[in-house]
């Protein structure tokens, strides 16, 4: 399979702006994205990259003096030296990217008239451009320089009653009284474009679709760009900066679309991506030209089946994602509860004993700092906008202060930098995933409501859209978190001061409890926006099908066709090609999570529809031959039996033994999977002791077992989180007398002999997915159990059977290793 990559960095000198936008055009066979129009009135020059220098010679060649110029770029380059002196012109500049080199200027030549202008607008430039108004030779001209620090989101240069001035515009300002066909293919382009980048460069991709998004919001025209370049944006947002072992969302796969659906619909995209190039070479159409766009005009039906199954199998993963969402954030409140009550106590019985005896102040300082920090950063993660940030602010500003004391010595100030970093690094992980994450439910909202679109694009527009920076996969920094925490709490538990103990333990847990709702959040972001741009991008197709049909039944013999008609054939020929992608994406997301490596077959969305077909159909494979898989393991998985995880803490079981449900975690830390890498399972049992009979006939327990979806893993000297659908499996044992069959042997002398396993359905080992144990389990005993009494439940122990890699590392190094890695990397 030839798969090309285009690489660019976010800025780069012009030249190789123009070959790399160049190279993109020709390998993604987008129809001409550039035109210069010379006209007296308004000459018009637009393309993904334009030369300012270059506009202005060809505006000179050509011997006019516009009343106007208009540039549409994505990338702006403006040579060094450059001097373009406007006497009357108005020059107007649309680019998201300017890049100055060197010394350049534009003079606005205000000694006969004061016409001449300067309207511009970007986002990111580097250089500066200078402006000089001149209004005689006898005076200094007024100079303005436009850099980084002026130019977003726009600025206008004119001249009233003889004096210049600079004045800032917003993007609603930057349109006309109505959208002109030349704005709207330029984003239009810009979209593509970033559609075209979104798995080779993600980076230039999320700027290209957040500066089409801002225009798109201030014009209703254009709400399909807003809500597609939003809902991408978003989806990207939630993936850049990830480390290799980040949080990852784990979809479950629909096989019918893997094995029939992709094969025959990729039949019939192809037919369209042959059908497209034909079209697009032709000069002068000939009949058989037009019944071919009157056929790549129709939806087939292979390709309305393929997005509703589509869309089944994301709204299926959505439905999991949200699911795991709220019972991640149920757990985190339960939780964060008894943090508070247990805090109250600390500050009001340990902090002041612990201040009368700490020798070091401050040491003192940072404990205090940690418990308003832990009660600050806990409401930020469940959406608190009152005090919570400010709270966070302060605390962290307090261990600065200590880390920058002087009397606090090399080793505290040591411990209080740390800290300080690892607190900065989990405030703006919390603040920034929170945003994301209430933006992707927003738009997801829309896609369920699609009357609603019109009236929330400006609350959506208002909504943060940037990650400045974060890595929204890193929810091992409430890990990280937890661990200079604990440093820092190890000198008040030696001194064995009231409270610090149990505060320790109790933040402990909601670490726990904080790292699965990251992870979950997370996952909802990611589920709702594969839902989102598949909704849109059906929706909004269906929408323009009539004027496609109209563009269509107007060719003529003889004549071209028009750039309108060939771009609404190039986005659906995108969209074909999107589809497949979107299917070889969520396989490669299950294929990590069996691997814990990305796939090698790696087809980009720029590449031709065969080569995407091809992608699928080879992963595919490898999941029917699992047997030449485990090859890539050395060693490879091994059989994994009688496991078994015990549950003897008094408040798990009292829980149990009341309300007849309980919950706990089983750590990855736990001793009877060290040495054990990349554990699967294939059966789960629980076993409990202690329990009784009223029914001598019939005396067995059933129960629900489950999982909120949140599970973690490791392999060569990695940790691993990922989020998925929840595990559910029924289990039912008789006890008995009898060892005949027995599974189990309880303490009493009696046997346990299974009537429903808990096993793993063959369907989920398909889609590469086998749970790991490490998770928060849940078990329910609140149907079919009459006439069991469980009130002297006194044990309960989980027993797995499954796979595992051997290994002689330690464990506890791993884990040291993974918080290494989330702290430095």
């Amino acid at each position: 399979m030839s798969t090309t990559t285009l690489q660019l960095n976010h800025s780069v000198p012009g030249t190789e702006w123009f070959k790399f936008y160049e190279d993109l055009e020709i390998k993604g066979n987008v129809p001409d994205t550039s035109c210069a129009i010379l006209n007296p009135n308004n000459s018009i020059f637009r393309g993904m990259y334009q030369n300012l220098g270059d506009i202005k010679a060809a505006i000179e060649n050509a011997n006019i003096a516009p009343v106007l110029v208009t540039v549409y770029a994505d990338v702006l380059f403006v040579p060094q030296n450059m001097v373009w002196v406007l006497k009357a012109e108005g020059l107007i500049i649309y680019a998201r990217q300017i890049e100055i080199e060197g010394n350049s200027s534009i003079i606005l030549d205000y000694q006969q008239n004061t016409t001449a202008k300067l309207i511009l607008f970007g986002s990111e430039m580097t250089g500066a451009l200078t402006v000089k108004a001149v209004f005689n030779t006898s005076s200094q001209p007024q100079l303005f320089e436009i850099t980084a620090r002026n130019i977003a989101p726009g600025l206008i240069i004119a001249a009233v009653n003889k004096e210049a001035s600079l004045k800032t515009l917003d993007l609603k300002q930057g349109f006309a009284l109505q959208l002109s066909a030349d704005m709207a293919l330029y984003l239009n382009n810009s979209f593509i474009f970033g559609s075209l980048l979104y798995d080779q460069n993600p980076k230039l991709a999320v700027a290209l679709f957040l500066w089409v998004k801002g225009w798109a919001a201030q014009n209703d025209e254009l709400q399909e760009l807003f809500y597609r370049s939003t809902s991408l944006a978003t989806l990207l947002n939630s993936e850049l900066n990830a480390k290799v072992n980040g949080a990852r969302f784990v979809p479950y796969l629909t096989s019918d679309i893997y094995k029939n659906l992709s094969h025959v619909f990729a039949a019939s995209a192809a037919k369209y991506e042959s059908d497209y190039k034909i079209l697009s070479l032709q000069k002068v159409l000939t009949q058989e030209n037009i019944e071919m766009a009157k056929t790549m005009a129709l939806n087939s039906q292979k390709e309305i089946e393929y997005v509703n199954a589509l869309l089944a199998q994301a709204n299926e993963n959505y439905n999991n994602a949200e699911t795991a969402a709220k019972n991640a954030l149920a757990n985190f409140n339960k939780q964060q509860l008894a943090v508070d009550m247990v805090a109250v106590d600390f500050e009001l019985v340990g902090i002041p004993e612990y201040k009368r005896k700490v020798i070091i102040q401050g040491v003192f300082d940072l404990v205090s700092a940690i418990v308003t920090f832990g009660g600050a950063i806990a409401l930020m993660a469940v959406g608190d906008e009152a005090a919570a940030p400010a709270a966070a602010k302060g605390a962290v500003n307090a261990v600065d202060a200590v880390a920058g004391a002087a009397s606090s010595g090399a080793k505290v100030a040591k411990l209080a930098e740390d800290l300080a970093k690892t607190m900065k690094d989990l405030k703006k992980l919390v603040e920034v995933l929170k945003q994301v994450y209430d933006l992707a439910k927003a738009v997801k909202a829309v896609a369920d409501n699609i009357s609603s679109a019109k009236s929330k694009i400006g609350i959506i527009q208002e909504m943060h859209d940037t990650t400045n920076g974060a890595d929204l996969s890193a929810a091992d920094g409430w890990t990280v978190f937890q661990i200079k925490a604990s440093n820092i709490m190890e000198d008040p538990i030696e001194l064995e001061i009231g409270y610090a103990k149990e505060y320790k333990e109790a933040m402990d847990i909601l670490v726990v409890y904080g790292q699965s709702l990251a992870a979950a959040q997370l996952a909802v972001i990611k589920a709702s926006q594969d839902v989102a741009s598949l909704y849109f991008q059906l929706h909004y197709t269906q929408e323009k099908q009539a004027n496609l049909q109209k563009l269509v039944d107007s060719l003529q013999v003889g004549e071209n066709t028009t750039l309108a008609l060939m771009q609404q054939f190039y986005q659906k020929y995108l969209n074909s090609k999107s589809l497949l992608f979107s299917a070889l994406k969520s396989y490669q997301d299950s294929f990590f999570y069996w691997a814990l490596a990305n796939s090698k077959i790696q087809p980009k969305i720029i590449d031709s529809v065969d080569d995407l077909n091809s992608g699928i159909q080879d992963i595919v494979k490898i999941a029917m031959d699992n047997a030449s898989a485990l090859e890539r393991f050395n060693p490879p998985p091994q059989k994994m039996e009688n496991m078994t995880f015990e549950i003897t803490d008094e408040a798990i079981l009292k829980n149990l033994r009341e309300t007849r449900e309980s919950s706990w975690i089983l750590p990855l830390s736990d001793q009877e999977f060290m040495g054990l890498e990349r554990v699967r399972l294939d059966d789960i049992r629980v076993w409990l002791e202690g329990a009784e009979f009223k029914n001598n006939k019939e005396q067995s327990v059933f129960m629900t077992i489950t999982n909120t979806g949140n599970y973690l893993d490791r392999y060569k000297n990695l940790g691993y989180q990922f989020n998925s659908k929840g595990l559910t499996r029924v289990f039912k044992y008789e006890v008995s007398k009898n060892n005949t069959n027995a599974k189990w042997a309880f303490k009493n002398g009696t046997f346990g002999i299974v009537k429903i396993d808990g096993k793993v359905d063959d369907e989920v080992k398909y889609a590469y997915f086998r749970p790991t144990p490490f998770s928060e389990w849940k078990i329910s005993l609140k149907s079919n159990n009459d006439g069991v009494d469980f009130s002297k439940v006194s044990r309960i122990t989980m027993y797995f059977e499954g796979s595992a890699i051997g290994t002689t590392a330690s464990v506890q190094k791993l884990l040291l290793k993974k918080i290494n890695d989330a702290k430095f990397s």
